[in-house]
């Protein structure tokens, strides 16, 4: 295969990797609510008051391996030789959190086996960082590597692929931040309300922001040229108008 498939297989597995560090990071800040205040919400949350102890470490490894995800993902699109590896510790420990979170929910809601599957939020997050998981240890399978070699150490053969590659990534995260109130909404109902609407400003902003960035990083992908070459674009652009008013004055 084509050197342009390699990076495209690349770019899929860094987009993933960035969609999995959202969830999960995600999750991690959303489990608070039952970890820090489920014995204010009545009777609907109850049942998890005993263990809101456990709830308060899925925050916090959840919180962690989020963030760890988001340095991986930065490292990958730079090609640090580590990156791979860290890649596969973090969705590793990542899967065996959300399956053990998984569990132990629907054992305290006495769910059944289809419920423990649609376990939402926490199903979700299992099912995508296990897929993640899977595809960065298909890459590395040798009848693979040698039809198309993925080597996320290797310079990025087009230009701006690099860019893209982060930038994909940045802007699906920015877009699973902002929907995260439609996605999570039928788990966190109390008499009605959404409780993810508590968070729906810093949801909003860090998509948004995410997104901005993101976009910012698809330009050279756009233009076709490299990061340096479409920052020099913009500035003679942004620069040249300004120098036509200042002669015309």
């Amino acid at each position: 295969m084509s050197s342009k498939m390699a990076d495209r297989l690349k770019m899929l597995a860094i987009v993933a990797m960035g969609l999995t560090a959202a969830f999960t990071l995600l999750g991690g800040v959303g489990t608070g609510c039952i970890a820090y205040s489920a014995d204010q919400y009545g009777v609907r949350f109850a049942v998890y008051v005993p263990s809101m102890p456990l709830y308060q470490v899925f925050v916090y490894v959840g919180v962690g391996l989020g963030t760890a995800g988001a340095v991986v993902t930065y490292a990958l699109v730079r090609g640090h030789k580590w990156a791979y590896r860290g890649a596969l510790i973090t969705l590793g420990i990542g899967a065996v959190m959300a399956l053990v979170h998984n569990i132990h929910s629907s054992w305290l809601n006495e769910d059944s086996f289809a419920e423990y599957l649609m376990n939402m939020p926490t199903s979700m997050r299992l099912y995508i960082t296990v897929i993640t998981l899977v595809l960065f240890l298909i890459l590395r399978l040798p009848s693979i590597r040698k039809k198309v070699d993925v080597d996320f150490t290797t310079p990025w053969r087009g230009k701006g692929s690099g860019s893209a590659g982060g930038g994909l990534a940045a802007i699906v995260a920015g877009i699973t931040t902002i929907t995260t109130p439609i996605w999570v909404g039928g788990s966190h109902l109390l008499q009605g309300y959404n409780l993810v609407n508590v968070l729906r400003v810093p949801l909003m902003v860090g998509g948004g922001l995410m997104i901005l960035v993101g976009v910012i990083l698809m330009i050279p992908v756009l233009l076709e040229t490299s990061r340096k070459q479409a920052i020099l674009r913009l500035y003679r652009k942004l620069r040249y108008p300004f120098q036509e008013r200042t002669n015309t004055g």
